[in-house]
């Protein structure tokens, strides 16, 4: 039997039910599978609390972190400590935050492995030596960050601390060659070491729900913001109602605030109603794991329209749940699609070739349920039970 270990995660979310961005959906995935297998899992993650808190979940141990924003909300040690050692800027508290738990948990012991993603350089603050005996990092963040031309925000808080994280750590993993090569080209250093690993997706029994084409429904899932090219779907609306007059669309996720300070629903509704799509569209908040499969298996298709993805899980999920799939072109994409093969691939940013698409799917049921059913056997090379041994072996050669 092989040796049971000792493993933390690093996130800066952990959905205890329900999908909530990528990396807390890829760690919630990974803790409780590892866990199933015997290991003990240790995940920190960002919390609305005041205090840290610790939890056991589905047999994770789960250790929410303060968002602390200023020295005055942390307990009088923690602030020395902090003063004393590191500059106070909110970047730094919130790496601080989840070094102050790491090292309440390696009390009995330091981890066989605690792996951070480079987003927010999470793991810069917590992974000392002496708490674990390898690093790793998964690369999942800034490098493949949508910025719009209007946009002030910059990364250079954080770009060289997740830099320098990424670059000490014992192992690398990338979910795509593509998401590796631009990596690459952000840091300006050679990633060829880096080990390119997707993400690993539940395994579901192929779709017996499909409604076909006549449902003429589809549904997108994911924060309604412009990375995920939300503002394109809603323009296509009411060009694929001209030609499919029954169209409706369903979107679903974490409604947040854009960079010109709109909602990103009331963005959605605006877009839509002045473009044709009046009435031919809902907006919900995040739906719970069943509720998600059962609403994208009763569609017709499922909808990405990313500007830029360091992965694609939802796209893997769709695929997984036997419901065919329009995807914008971006470079995780078309490497997860195997070039196309397996889902309509839409210009990035372009609506009218992204209705285009939709239209392919809504007008040829046949050709619909085929690629679906292709989709469905390639993405069973990214099962849990496939993927959670790769990243293991990868921690530990």
């Amino acid at each position: 039997m092989a040796a049971k270990l000792k493993i933390g995660l690093l996130t800066d979310n952990y959905p205890h039910s329900g999908g909530f961005g990528g990396i807390g959906t890829y760690t919630r995935t990974m803790a409780e599978e590892l866990s199933r297998q015997g290991h003990e899992l240790h995940v920190f993650t960002g919390a609305a609390v005041e205090r840290h808190e610790h939890k056991v979940v589905n047999g994770v141990q789960i250790w929410e972190c303060p968002d602390w924003t200023k020295r005055r909300q942390m307990p009088l040690p923690n602030a020395l400590e902090f003063t004393l050692r590191h500059k106070a800027d909110s970047y730094s508290l919130v790496r601080y935050t989840m070094a102050v738990a790491v090292r309440k948990a390696i009390r009995t012991g330091p981890f066989d492995v605690l792996e951070s993603p480079e987003f927010g350089a999470l793991g810069d603050f917590a992974s000392d030596r002496k708490h674990t005996k390898r690093l790793a990092v998964r690369l999942h963040g800034p490098a493949n960050q949508y910025r719009p031309p209007s946009s002030t925000e910059t990364w250079n808080a954080i770009d060289e601390a997740e830099k320098q994280l990424t670059l000490r750590a014992d192992v690398v993993t990338v979910g795509t060659a593509a998401a590796r090569d631009r990596y690459a080209e952000f840091y300006g250093c050679n990633l060829d070491h880096s080990i390119v690993i997707g993400y690993p997706i539940p395994y579901r029994e192929a779709n017996a729900h499909w409604p076909g084409t006549k449902a003429c429904k589809a549904i997108f899932f994911g924060r309604l913001e412009g990375r995920k090219g939300v503002d394109v779907l809603a323009a296509a609306i009411g060009m694929v109602r001209r030609r499919f007059p029954e169209f409706t669309l369903a979107f679903n996720g974490k409604d947040v605030i854009w960079e010109d300070g709109q909602q990103g629903s009331d963005k959605i509704r605006d877009i839509a109603e002045q473009t044709g799509g009046a009435g031919a569209f809902t907006i919900s908040p995040p739906l719970t794991d069943a509720q998600l499969v059962h609403d994208a298996q009763h569609a017709t298709l499922c909808v990405f329209p990313s500007r830029a993805e360091a992965f694609g899980i939802v796209l893997l999920e769709g695929m997984m749940w036997g419901t065919p799939i329009v995807a914008s072109d971006i470079g995780p994409f078309v490497e997860l699609s195997g070039q196309g093969k397996y889902s309509q691939l839409a210009k990035m940013g372009d609506s009218v070739d992204l209705a285009e698409k939709i239209c392919v799917i809504l007008e040829d049921e046949e050709k619909a349920r085929a690629q679906a059913e292709r989709a469905y056997e390639h993405v069973q090379a990214w099962t849990v039970e496939r993927i959670v041994p790769q990243l293991v072996e990868a921690w530990m050669s």
